[in-house]
């Protein structure tokens, strides 16, 4: 046994509790019922909801890549091109005559704040449809596969790099498809490489974080009805004490 399995390998006198036993369970019976479906009903399955209104764990975990994606572009446009304004702002308002420094300082911050806005919806659509792009196509490969490989990240790569440069024709849809493809395998390499080591895969951790979702959604819905039941109690007790 190499230390990589005796690092990893579960252990006995150590205490699992009772709830991931059952997410265990649940776990192994989702993977079985999966595996009993043709590939176009696990397509279906892939982009319906099921009778509580809840996304399947492969869509909702390209919702939230594409959120997250869109978030952290925002993030590094709107910086980049709020400096950007103010540089240029520096540059082309040297000899303007402005009636106080005031005036100067809120033209200054509104060709900021511009800036910002501009740069951050520019750079957070594109990275969403990106990665969006990346993840949905690697997904629905894997789902119509019924397993998750290399050639999933690759497929996932041609298809983003080729609408990133999409606008420069075939030739620059050519060239981003051969980029992204060769990006989506050395991504794909890696995440085969760290599934691996951990003893794991990515539709274990996708229905791991898929309930955790579901278990916090559920924690909120009965935090709101004790609030509501304790706001209705305290209604009840101030009709009955002013009551005439």
């Amino acid at each position: 046994m190499s230390w990589s399995e005796r690092f990893l390998a579960p252990r006995d006198d150590v205490d699992v509790p009772e709830e991931s036993k059952t997410l265990k369970k649940q776990l192994e019976t989702y993977v079985k019922e999966r595996g009993t479906l043709t590939p176009k009903e696990r397509l279906y399955t892939m982009y319906s909801v099921d009778e509580f209104g809840n996304y399947s764990p492969e869509l909702t975990s390209i919702i939230d890549l594409s959120l997250a994606s869109f978030c952290g572009g925002a993030v590094v446009g709107g910086f980049i091109h709020s400096r950007a304004a103010h540089i240029f702002w520096m540059e082309n308002n040297k000899a303007t005559a402005f009636v106080d420094h005031v005036a100067a300082k809120r033209s200054l911050q509104d060709s900021i704040v511009k800036g910002m806005y501009k740069g951050g919806l520019m750079w957070g659509w594109r990275t969403a449809a990106f990665c969006g792009m990346y993840q949905a196509v690697a997904t629905t490969a894997a789902v119509y596969r019924g397993k998750f490989g290399i050639i999933e990240h690759t497929l996932g790569g041609c298809a983003a790099g080729a609408l990133y440069k999409a606008n420069l024709g075939l030739r620059g849809i050519t060239v981003g498809c051969i980029l992204g493809g060769v990006l989506g395998t050395m991504a794909g390499a890696c995440s085969s490489a760290i599934c691996y080591l951990t003893g794991t895969d990515l539709d274990h951790i996708r229905y791991y974080q898929h309930q955790w979702k579901l278990r916090e959604e559920e924690k909120k819905r009965e935090k709101i009805k004790l609030d509501s039941g304790a706001t209705d109690r305290v209604k009840g007790e101030l009709a009955k004490n002013f009551a005439p």
